[in-house]
């Protein structure tokens, strides 16, 4: 028997689990007071997780969060959250709040011409597909990269069958948005791209990406009072903004028609 074990502590993190011994049900008889018999029971189960992480139920929530669930994770408020990949999408950002690498499921369809490659600048990671055109699936088909299982497969529905020939090259993961600050307060100004705060700027967030009226890249740290955007801001005055790791995905090949295209993370945690 498998499925979800859910602790009361993080309710917002769940583990795949399977039983690891027989269940023993001990049951037990009294008389009640109007002469029925009553039964009461016990049983102790057995869990063996064999990931030792587990998975964030979500990326991105509506203001129903827990206290522990901000602290412990990097889950952010849903209008926040990036474009929505579609087949035209060529220059997207994706989000991780966990602790560790994500895996993803990338799901295509259309025509790849010379090849797609699937670059992840954040990671280094590198994914090409090839020879798959309009004609090599069925209606409703796609082609799925699944990095977890390390399979390239066409999925109907249910029905799947593995397809490598159509991969060229490695897999699509994605890196945790450690480190991670929820709350810096930054000052801005219409059409400057310099940025100021009390000190609150670190080396480390060189590359990082804050919010402001979109996510915005921080080219460069001049100190712990001033960042330089990667573009300018839109508008004057202050804003206080999450610091985070995003992944840049860029999509490139020479006669691409995709008709499809769909990233699925798997954020996961310790």
């Amino acid at each position: 028997m498998q499925g979800e074990l859910v602790f009361d502590a993080r309710p917002y993190v769940c583990y795949d689990a399977v039983t690891s011994k027989r269940i023993a049900i001990s049951l037990y008889d009294s008389e009640a007071a109007d002469g029925k018999i009553r039964y009461s029971g016990t049983f102790t189960a057995y869990f063996r997780c064999y990931n030792p992480f587990g998975r964030l139920k979500r990326i991105w929530h509506d203001g129903d969060v827990s206290e522990s669930e901000l602290i412990h994770t990097g889950v952010l408020p849903a209008g926040m959250k990036p474009d929505i990949p579609t087949a035209e999408s060529r220059n997207l950002l994706l989000y991780n709040p966990g602790t560790e690498r994500a895996h993803t499921v990338i799901r295509i369809a259309g025509d790849v011409g010379s090849g797609l490659l699937i670059r992840n600048f954040t990671t280094g990671q590198r994914c090409s597909v090839v020879g798959l055109t309009a004609d090599s699936l069925l209606p409703g088909a796609v082609l799925e990269l699944d990095s977890a299982m390390g399979q390239t497969r066409i999925a109907l529905g249910e029905d799947t069958s593995l397809a490598f020939a159509l991969h060229d090259e490695g897999y699509i993961e994605l890196a945790p948005c450690t480190p991670f600050v929820r709350s810096v307060r930054i000052r801005h100004a219409a059409g400057s791209n310099v940025i100021a705060s009390d000190g609150c700027f670190a080396a480390h967030m060189e590359g990082q990406f804050l919010f402001l009226d979109g996510w915005k890249k921080l080219r460069q740290i001049t100190s712990a009072d001033m960042a330089i955007l990667s573009e300018p801001a839109d508008r004057d005055g202050e804003t206080d903004t999450p610091i985070v790791t995003m992944n840049e995905i860029e999509l490139s090949g020479d006669g691409l028609a995709l008709t499809r295209l769909e990233i699925d993370c798997i954020p996961r945690i310790r």
